[in-house]
This record gives C-alpha cells, sequence and structure tokens, in this order.
C-alpha cells in the first residue's frame, strides 16, 4: 500500500505467478480486504479534509495486480483494467504507458511525486531485469535443483560386489549411476595405466551417441583403449556376423548364436574388466545375461566378474517384474530424482508395479501446459507447433534444450520438414550429440528413451488402450524424459482423458496412427 506525504494512495498486489487463472482473481480479492481495513481504520481515526482527501484516493483508485513475470492474457480474455503484466514491466517506456493511462491521467489536481514513480520502475521493471523471473529462468533454477545424488545412490556407486542388477523407474538416476561409475574406473585406469577394458551397451542409439560424447568429453578424448561404447545390435553383429531381425523370435535366435560362438570360441574376441547394461527391459529371452557374462574376464570363473545391469521395472515395459531374471538379488530404486513433482504427478499414472515410486525432492516446477487445439492435419499441427517454440525462444530458453516428440519416425520427419520450411531449424537426438549445434530437437518417443529434455512438446500423443495395446509404455517413455516443463497439444477430449486420474480411455475407438518399431 503506497501511500505519499500529498495523501496519494496506490493500493498494490504483487504476485510472482506466471499464469493468471486463480492467482490474478485472489489477488483482487485480497486488494479487497486490504481497501475495506483501510476504510474502516480512515472512518475511525481522521476526520475533515484529510478524512476527505482519504475517502476521495479510495474511491479513484480500485487497487492494481502486478503480475510481472505473467504475459498479459491473451485470445479473447479481455485484459484486467486493474492488471499489470509482463510487457508493461518490459521497459521504462512500457511501464511509464501504462503509469500514464492508468494512475497519472486519472484526474487528480495533485501531481503525483516523480520518485514514487521512480521507486515503481526500480522495483518492476529494473528486477525484472536483474533476476530470473522468465521462464528459462524457472527452467534453469528448477534442473540445478534436480541434479543431486542420494546416499542410496552413492552406496551403489561404491559397492564392490562383482555383479549387480540395478532396477529403477525412469528419473531414478540409473543411467546416471552407470555414467559416473565409468568415469570412475576409466580415470582409474588411465592413471594407473592399467589396460583395463570397459564395455558399455545399450539399447538405443540416440542413447549410444550421448553416451560416447559423454565420456570423450570427460576423458579428453581418450576413450578408445578403456572404454568401448555400442549398441545391442551393434554387438550381436559383431559376435554373429548377422544383422537380428524385427522380431523377439529372430532376436532370441541371434542372442543363442552369439553365446554359442563365445562358449565355442570359434574366433578371437575382445574381453572386459567391466561391463555395464542399460536398458536391459528391451532385451529378448533369457540368454543375454550369459553373453555378458562369457564376454567378462574370469568368464570361467563361477562367479563372473564387475557386471552392472540396469533396467526398468515399470510392468508395462517388456522385462516384467516376474520375468525369471529378475529373481536375481537385485538393488531397487524407488525414488524419481530428474522430473518435477508437475511431471512425475501425470508419468506416474502409467507406472504399474509391486513397489511403489515416490519424488524423492520438493521441487514442484512450472504446471504442465495443456493444448487442445490439436489442428486435423499435420501442416497446421506444425504451425502450432511453432507458436509454441517462438514463445519459448523470447522467453530466452535455449532452442537445443526444446524436444519435439512424436508418436514414431514417419511423423517425426514430416513434422522436421515442415517446421525447416516454417524457419524452425532443427536436428535428431543423434544430430544433437554429434554437432552440439543449438537446434530445436524432434524425435520420436521410442528413440528419446533413455535421454531427458528440459522441455518437451509432446505433439498429439495416444490415450486409448484400446486401439494401442502399448499405449500406457508409449506415454511413461514419453513424460518420464521430461526435465522440467512438459506441452501436451492433443484434441479437448485428449486434454480430458490424459488428465483423468487413470490417464487412459479404455474403451474407444477413436482414430489413431499406429506406432512403428523405430
Amino acid at each position: 500500500m503506497l501511500l505519499s506525504n500529498a495523501y496519494i494512495l496506490l493500493p498494490i498486489k504483487v504476485k510472482a505467478a506466471k499464469k493468471t487463472p486463480g492467482q490474478y482473481s485472489k489477488a483482487k480479492a485480497q486488494l479487497q480486504k486490504d481497501k475495506q481495513a483501510l476504510q474502516v481504520f480512515v472512518d475511525e481515526n481522521l476526520s475533515g479534509k484529510i478524512k476527505r482527501d482519504m475517502d476521495s484516493e479510495i474511491y479513484r483508485y480500485p487497487g492494481f495486480v502486478v503480475m510481472p513475470n505473467c504475459p498479459c492474457p491473451n485470445g479473447s480474455v479481455a485484459k484486467p483494467a486493474t492488471g499489470v503484466f509482463l510487457e508493461d514491466c518490459e521497459d521504462v517506456n512500457a511501464f511509464s504507458k501504462w503509469w500514464n493511462t492508468k494512475v497519472a491521467g486519472v484526474g487528480r489536481d495533485t501531481p503525483f511525486d516523480q520518485k514514487l514513480f521512480e521507486y515503481l520502475v526500480m522495483r518492476f521493471v529494473g528486477m525484472a531485469h536483474s533476476f530470473h523471473c522468465t521462464l528459462s529462468g524457472s527452467i534453469e533454477d528448477d534442473g540445478k535443483a534436480l541434479e543431486m545424488c542420494t546416499k542410496e545412490q552413492l552406496r551403489v556407486l561404491l559397492d564392490l560386489k562383482s555383479q549387480q542388477w540395478i532396477t529403477g523407474p525412469a528419473g531414478s538416476g540409473k543411467t546416471w549411476l552407470l555414467i559416473k561409475k565409468v568415469l570412475m574406473l576409466a580415470e582409474n585406469a588411465l592413471r594407473g595405466n592399467t589396460e583395463e577394458k570397459i564395455l558399455v551397451v545399450c539399447y538405443n542409439r540416440p542413447l549410444f551417441v550421448m553416451l560416447s560424447k559423454t565420456f570423450a568429453d570427460n576423458l579428453n578424448g581418450n576413450t578408445q583403449g578403456v572404454v568401448r561404447v555400442k549398441t545391442f545390435e551393434s554387438l550381436l553383429y559383431e559376435l554373429t556376423r548377422s544383422k537380428p531381425g524385427n522380431s523377439d523370435k529372430e532376436k532370441e535366435k541371434c542372442i543363442s548364436q552369439a553365446v554359442e560362438s563365445l562358449e565355442n570360441e570359434t574366433q578371437l574376441v575382445q574381453r572386459y574388466d567391466y561391463i555395464f547394461v542399460d536398458e536391459c527391459q528391451d532385451l529378448c529371452g533369457d540368454k543375454w545375461p550369459i553373453l555378458f557374462e562369457k564376454l567378462c574376464k574370469g568368464h570361467d570363473e563361477v562367479t563372473p566378474r564387475n557386471i552392472w545391469f540396469l533396467y526398468d521395472t515399470n510392468q508395462y515395459l517388456r522385462l516384467s517384474p516376474q520375468h525369471p531374471l529378475l529373481k536375481r538379488a537385485s538393488l531397487s530404486l524407488s525414488t524419481v530424482f530428474r522430473n518435477t513433482k508437475m511431471v512425475f504427478d501425470q508419468s506416474k499414472k502409467y507406472f504399474s508395479n509391486g513397489q511403489s515410486i515416490v519424488l524423492g525432492h520438493h521441487v514442484c516446477g512450472l504446471e504442465i501446459k495443456w493444448d487442445d487445439s490439436l489442428p486435423l492435419d499435420l501442416h497446421n499441427g506444425a504451425k502450432c507447433i511453432k507458436r509454441h517454440v517462438e514463445e519459448l525462444k523470447r522467453n530466452k530458453v535455449h532452442d537445443k534444450d526444446i524436444c519435439i516428440m512424436t508418436q514414431n519416425v514417419t511423423i517425426r520427419d514430416d513434422i522436421s520438414r515442415m517446421l525447416k520450411v516454417n524457419g524452425i531449424e532443427n536436428q535428431n537426438a543423434e544430430e544433437l550429440f554429434e554437432t552440439c549445434e543449438d537446434k530445436v530437437v524432434v524425435e520420436s518417443i521410442r528413440r528419446f528413451k533413455g535421454l531427458e529434455s528440459k522441455v518437451v512438446i509432446l505433439y498429439n500423443p495416444p490415450y486409448s488402450e484400446e486401439v494401442m495395446w502399448n499405449v500406457k509404455e508409449l506415454l511413461y517413455t514419453a513424460l518420464s524424459r521430461c526435465f522440467c516443463y512438459l506441452i501436451i497439444i492433443t484434441t479437448p477430449n485428449g486434454c480430458s482423458v490424459l488428465q483423468s486420474q487413470e490417464g487412459v480411455m479404455e474403451h474407444t475407438w477413436d482414430e489413431f496412427m499406429e506406432i512403428d518399431d523405430d
């Protein structure tokens, strides 16, 4: 409540929120209570000309809600007459326009003190340029807050067991643990010149590119002699000289051939001191652990040495908790760190396991942005995506921190091409790590598995369980990839279903797009 020595009264309520719904009306209600309390004070304690001047001021200015972090409502919603928004606080000229229109120009005989204006400029314009109040600031702050190491994770890092089966939901830090452990071992090997060899295997190629670059960057490019990263498919090809097929049965057959080749020692094969296998839930059959045991030095011993198996225990994924392999002693991570609470509350709808999962921090994060204006065709869909990307860029979010996620590779390629036509340069997940260019990422949900992005724009996600049997798997993968800020573009019905308690529609024949194997 600003009160000058000339009986000038200016009620102001400041809100740090980034959206108007709910917050603006709450602030207006509080302003009304404050004014009523002030009126009671004036009636009880003042009289004569002073009281008349104060009554006039209370009547003249209804009060203002200042939301310097919140863009002005657009579209069909008219700008609230008593609101001061992000656009009004961009610079001195913008603030002066608001001041002259809403305050100084409201018929009064006594001019406002210039010092009062300067104070407000310093408070709302100066601070807006001095502190993180933009969308990018919130995302960066949330990202830093989620980078943590728990006692549970530290225990895994320091554990000396020869073989570890590490389970946990997406976001619990499995891949982070793998990276830290590999770097720890590699640095020791390089310092001691031990000639130890480390093999890191994953299922997804974009994750392979990310891991390769991470190790190369942290070891100054000196990885070839110590750390070797491969996809599971390329490893099988190296051992059998044949590409595994697309079906589970064909893949199991290829694994059996690789195991047989190692047992018979039909060729000279590199063996390793340490082996790390990520994304085990995507591997087929029950012989792949034998494959890695045979690749480990000391494979002829009763207990093979130094192997880590990491996998997600969500029952909607390939390797369910009932799988016989998972009856082995394992270390279970049940705490999620790599999502904000807003993202976690949505993604946990698609996780099912005997063991419950919990959030390991108090970072609420930005609310999910629901866009129910999904166009009927991809051409207009790309334009819809472009609007969101441009808004993020205006808020100083780095292009490479934005990932547009699609149902499959075919849609990814179409959206990527149309975005380029509309002036949005973009890249896929592999290019992100290979070139390190600051471009928006466009990728299919499956190919982004194992990676994460600060901002995810999820385009036209499936939500019908009946027409797509693996809808929960796909939604779980997509949502858990989001680190800080999630935007979902779908239909009004899609918004309603996804926001429901179940998160999917169990009985519907809505049209959908079939998901390709990426």
